[in-house]
């Protein structure tokens, strides 16, 4: 009897930014062997409003990731692994019986809470940069996340029932990918919301209850290299491993060196200056 091994020799990688999507592969010794784009439409129904078609973000992901696969003529079974990049604070919340988002994707860009920040910043600003090492401003993830659940109809419904989820772009991806068995995110992306607790590297109650958000809604923390389930064969034909998860400006941060005094400067929908610190 005859027996075939196929050999695993490349990752997948999705690069979800704010303005497009990329599918790009790179083969055992990170050569770069192809990628495939999208761009991403984005509305601005208010002045200082910008906002994402969830479904679009998730279709349009789908699409670069089968189209770099059929360009470089590359098997699901000879993928190795899955990984993200993503853009960050992005805010998406959806019921997860019918997997549908209840609002569009209020993208990092969004100013609507403005007030709320300046409000929150006369009692709270050195607390909560204690904590997060972030100040407190809409581009971060909590007031949106707040907005969302106190202007949205159904919401108490939906709470009452435990099924809402939050997630920034990489969650919502995630969830999609494993068919709703999968509601995490990295520390990366965690750290980007307001909630999160450097130090003790978790969600933090103190600030949950300042931002008005229950806990029941947000994702499972896990380490940016971690295992983060399997993509669904219904996509690829078979199950391809998900095993990384990091936001873009962290991750492009990395790949420019892990050593103390790196700097990286990132242009894209928006201008980074990243360096690391040593520790």
């Amino acid at each position: 009897m005859k027996h075939f091994f196929v050999v695993k020799n490349y990752y997948l990688i999705l690069d979800i930014g704010t303005s497009g999507t990329k599918g790009v592969l790179f083969d055992r010794d990170l050569n770069l062997i192809f990628e495939v784009r999208s761009a991403f439409n984005i509305s601005h129904p208010k002045k200082g409003w910008v906002e994402q078609n969830p479904r679009e973000l998730f279709q349009k992901s789908i699409s670069v990731l089968k189209g770099v696969m059929k360009k470089a003529k590359v098997k699901p079974s000879e993928i190795i692994s899955f990984g993200m990049t993503n853009q960050r604070e992005t805010t998406i919340i959806w019921d997860s019986k019918t997997g549908k988002a209840i609002y569009p994707a209020i993208v990092w860009e969004d100013v609507r809470t403005k007030s709320i920040c300046a409000k929150l910043k006369k009692n709270n600003e050195k607390n909560v940069r204690e904590k997060t090492g972030l100040l407190i401003d809409p581009y971060f993830s909590a007031t949106k996340i707040d907005w969302i659940l106190s202007n949205v109809q159904g919401v108490k419904k939906l709470l009452g029932s435990n099924r809402l989820r939050f997630g920034t772009v990489d969650s919502w991806i995630l969830f999609n990918l494993t068919k709703g068995t999968v509601h995490a995110t990295d520390e990366t992306n965690a750290s980007r919301t307001l909630l999160f607790d450097v130090f003790s590297r978790c969600w933090n109650r103190q600030l949950l209850h300042l931002f008005h958000i229950p806990r029941s809604i947000l994702p499972d923390i896990k380490h940016s290299r971690d295992n983060f389930g399997t993509i669904d064969k219904t996509f690829f034909s078979e199950e391809i491993p998900i095993r990384s998860i990091c936001g873009d400006q962290q991750s492009s941060l990395y790949a420019a060196g892990n050593r103390r005094g790196i700097t990286k400067v990132t242009y894209g929908t928006g201008t980074f200056i990243g360096q690391h610190l040593g520790a």
